[in-house]
């Protein structure tokens, strides 16, 4: 299974997609969670996951920076971004980082699970 870890500091938002979303059904499992970008880094660098799911504006440092610092340790790692702010600035910089996407909250579950396969190797097999 591929590893995928949630950063997000709606702990609530969170907590939901780590229970709520199939997970298993696109061949992933939760390796972790965390409620801020710094907390965040620790996390990726400990579990290593094959994908991250991270809002951007967060407390003590923004996922867009906690990606541009863990891809100097983990260069293959994907990213998911999702965020209530719909700037096109933050999506920009998404992009130059090699983000696979950018979802604007609120989305749906199949939004995020669409997501998260696109991120993953070639072969996964599309269920979604």
């Amino acid at each position: 299974m591929y590893k995928l870890v949630i950063i997000d500091d709606n702990t609530a938002g969170t907590d939901a997609l780590t229970k709520t979303v199939d997970w298993a059904r696109i061949g992933c499992r939760v390796a972790g969670v965390a409620y801020d970008g710094t907390r965040g880094m620790e996390l990726i660098l400990r579990e290593k996951p094959d994908v991250i799911i991270s809002d951007i504006r967060m407390p003590s440092l923004d996922g867009l920076s906690m990606l541009e610092y863990v891809r100097h340790f983990l260069p293959d790692c994907r990213c998911v971004f999702i965020s209530a702010f719909d700037d096109f600035r933050f999506a920009q910089r998404a992009v130059r980082l090699g983000a696979a996407d950018y979802l604007l909250k609120p989305f749906l579950d199949e939004e995020l699970l669409k997501a998260v396969q696109k991120a993953l190797p070639a072969d996964v097999p599309a269920e979604c």
